[in-house]
């Protein structure tokens, strides 16, 4: 039951659990058990980096390189998230997220 997933996710991420706050992140992008909502799915992928969880480190990365108008200050400021992933987990692969976005990476580089 994706709702019932959603408050236990909320009452431990208002208590400061990163991990429940990345989760509650994903529900609010997904629709799964609320209501779509990018602002708080932000909110909480945020949160979430802030404390170090390196997935809202890499969704914010992607999410800021995937928006129609990335420009050349999105584009560092997700090439920092990844950077700050990468050095938490090693494992993690920033040319991963890079690569797919490179078109748009391409545009932020040459227009600024």
């Amino acid at each position: 039951d994706h709702a019932q997933a959603v408050r236990l996710f909320r009452a431990a991420a208002e208590q400061g659990y990163a991990d429940a706050q990345c989760n509650l992140g994903e529900c609010y992008e997904k629709g799964d058990g609320v209501q779509q909502d990018e602002a708080q799915a932000a909110r909480w992928f945020k949160l979430a980096g802030a404390q170090g969880n390196t997935h809202a480190l890499w969704r914010q990365a992607e999410r800021l390189l995937h928006r129609p108008d990335v420009g050349a200050q999105e584009a560092r400021e997700a090439a920092g998230l990844l950077r700050r992933a990468h050095e938490l987990d090693a494992s993690l692969d920033p040319l991963e997220v890079l690569e797919a976005s490179a078109d748009k990476l391409q545009v932020a580089s040459a227009c600024c």
